[in-house]
């Protein structure tokens, strides 16, 4: 099975393209295809300006073809430091002050991307690596949302921007949820003061989920609940309770 696009300039349309295919078949899944360029589909011999034309007007293009479905939809490429979005993503992993004054965060990784995407719905922004837009596990997470548009990094630029050593290739952008006051504590909670390690608060909250207490108040001193960091050592606990933070 070959691509169906065989260049950018001759389509017309700008960033890169994905493509998932979906194979029923499992010969066909274990056989290994390769996207690559050719001047007509080799399934249904469409010719580029088709799928041109039908990308003008929608942001993903669907074709069947018996048992086999190709989505193709466009990707934003972003290889400058300068980019907005770059710039953006970066003060929020790095500056807490940021973070509060936009009201937003970063979430690392296929697992708290899947996370956000189970309980909330799709992000304000979804952001890969080259080399990730090619593992099976990142192009699920993308190809439940076909008509949601994400940003491409080159490899070197993702890894400025992610707050981990080693990327896993996916990073999304959220606003941060804020619960109204808690209501008067009935059943049991959990106060913590002066929890500054990232990784020992991030285990605390999920020790808190785990265990069913929903209500979680960080008083002074602690990190930042919502901090890359401390998202990623909860692994998804934060969205299975009600965090208030001090912030006075």
């Amino acid at each position: 099975f070959m691509g169906c696009i065989p260049s950018m300039a001759s389509t017309g349309i700008k960033g890169i393209l994905r493509r998932r295919t979906l194979l029923p078949c499992a010969s066909m899944a274990s056989s290994g295809f390769t996207a690559a360029a050719s001047p007509l589909c080799e399934i249904c011999s469409a010719r580029p300006e088709t799928l041109s034309a039908a990308a003008n007007g929608s942001p993903w293009v669907g074709r069947s073809h018996g048992r086999v479905t190709i989505l193709l939809t466009t990707m934003k490429k972003i290889t400058s430091r300068d980019n907005a979005t770059f710039k953006q993503l970066r003060l929020l992993v790095e500056s807490s002050r940021e973070r509060r004054k936009q009201g937003k965060t970063v979430l690392d990784g296929i697992h708290l991307v899947s996370a956000w995407l189970d309980r909330f719905g799709p992000p304000e922004l979804l952001a890969v690596s080259e080399s990730g837009s090619q593992q099976a596990d990142i192009r699920k997470i993308l190809a439940r949302y076909p008509q949601f548009e994400p940003h491409v990094f080159d490899d070197v630029l993702f890894a400025k921007v992610s707050p981990v050593t080693t990327p896993t290739g996916i990073l999304a952008l959220i606003r941060i949820p804020h619960p109204p006051p808690a209501p008067a504590i009935r059943n049991s909670c959990v106060l913590l003061e002066a929890i500054q390690d990232t990784g020992n608060l991030g285990s605390i909250l999920r020790t808190a989920a785990a265990a069913g207490i929903p209500e979680v108040f960080l008083g002074p001193g602690c990190a930042q609940a919502w901090s890359p960091r401390v998202l990623r050592a909860a692994m998804g606990a934060h969205f299975l309770l009600r965090i208030q933070e001090h912030t006075a």
